[in-house]
């Protein structure tokens, strides 16, 4: 028996994209699933699309939220639904390969320790006839095939220099035992990277070098440019003082943190 995976994809304004996105999770190869699906207060034709699918397939379970909530809150609540053996997150914007959870969830049972995997991906430009970007992956050459890590490894290439070495909410599975309090509701922008390494750090990282999620980018998902920096800087030395145990252990100070932060959080602020 397959083991039952809980996909967690909050929608806001999501009309454009978001078919795709449930067709990919209910065309997957791995079929025992839940999705779990968050109408965000959406004001287009969101809700009418999500109780469309809900009709023809029980596996999805949708509510509507009567205010709108910050995506990671949105997540959360999401989470608290969860009924299987392993969460998932999904953006609205994400598309997955048919083999995605089968393959991540595979890996599961023959290394014994991990507790996330993540697939590599390939990033869409913004519009309906989104053009494929260049491949901008974080990972040093070691990391480039499969790989299988300790989380600690993969928690210190992660913070020296800071970078998100683990990947984006569509690109993860993990057991949802795990979830614990799920995003910290006070980061948007590296909210991702703090919860990965939260739960990396008692076992082990399995990277999945095959592009198996594709991400749209949208112009609507962008802050305004001008208070990106402000915000980037205040949630790297948030980031920091939660986590200051972490950095001494990898024996990284302060001073040496936030200059080696700099050409990612730059890379974040780039509208």
């Amino acid at each position: 028996m397959e083991a039952l995976v809980s996909i967690c994809l909050p929608v806001t304004q999501g009309s454009q994209y978001l078919g795709e996105a449930i067709e990919s999770v209910l065309s997957q190869t791995h079929s025992n699933l839940e999705l779990l699906i968050l109408d965000n207060a959406s004001t287009d034709s969101s809700q009418a699309i999500i109780e469309d699918y809900a009709s023809r397939d029980r596996r999805i379970k949708h509510w509507r939220s009567s205010v709108r909530l910050p995506l990671n809150a949105a997540y959360n609540q999401c989470f608290e639904r969860v009924t299987g053996t392993f969460a998932k997150p999904l953006a609205q914007e994400a598309v997955l390969h048919p083999e995605l959870i089968r393959e991540s969830v595979h890996r599961f049972y023959v290394a014994p320790g991990l507790v996330l995997t993540a697939s590599a991906c390939q990033h869409l430009t913004a519009g309906d006839s989104g053009q494929v970007m260049p491949p901008t992956s974080p990972f040093p050459s070691g990391l480039a095939a499969d790989r299988h890590l300790a989380g600690s490894e993969i928690a210190r290439l992660s913070l020296s220099p800071l970078n998100n070495m683990i990947g984006c909410k569509s690109s993860v599975l993990f057991p949802s035992k795990l979830i614990g309090q799920g995003f910290d509701p006070n980061l948007t922008h590296l909210g991702d990277l703090e919860y990965w390494l939260r739960i990396i750090l008692d076992g082990s990282f399995h990277r999945i070098s095959h592009e198996l999620v594709t991400v749209r980018s949208t112009q609507s998902s962008k802050p305004i440019p001008n208070t990106r920096p402000q915000e980037l800087a205040r949630e790297a030395i948030y980031l920091a003082n939660k986590h200051e145990w972490m950095l001494r252990a990898f024996e990284l100070t302060r001073d040496q943190f936030f200059p080696q932060s700099s050409p990612y959080l730059s890379s974040l602020a780039t509208p």
